[in-house]
């Protein structure tokens, strides 16, 4: 299932993560889309939510601190301390 017309996101997505990840995040998508379509929502959005809900996920810890101060993220002192915890975040923004 093709969850956006927008080509840049799959080719970021596949980019920057490992094939498992890959395979995984293609996996919570299709759910994402499937629960979607079984609550009557958009299954195009949650697809779309699935697919990129990892897509910093792989980024070294130091990245994900400046991605964070890039975009004004509010950083926990928990998060400040294990910045993999800010992966959801940082690919929301």
């Amino acid at each position: 299932m093709v969850f956006t017309t927008e080509d840049g996101i799959n080719a970021a997505v596949t980019a920057s993560l490992s094939l498992a990840r890959r395979r995984h995040t293609l996996a919570v998508a299709e759910t994402a889309a499937a629960l979607a379509v079984r609550h009557g929502s958009d299954p195009s959005v949650a697809g779309l939510a699935g697919l990129l809900h990892d897509y910093a996920r792989e980024l070294p810890p130091v990245e994900l601190l400046t991605l964070a101060a890039r975009y004004a993220l509010d950083v926990d002192p928990i998060e400040a301390r294990e910045p993999l915890l800010l992966h959801g975040k940082v690919a929301a923004a």
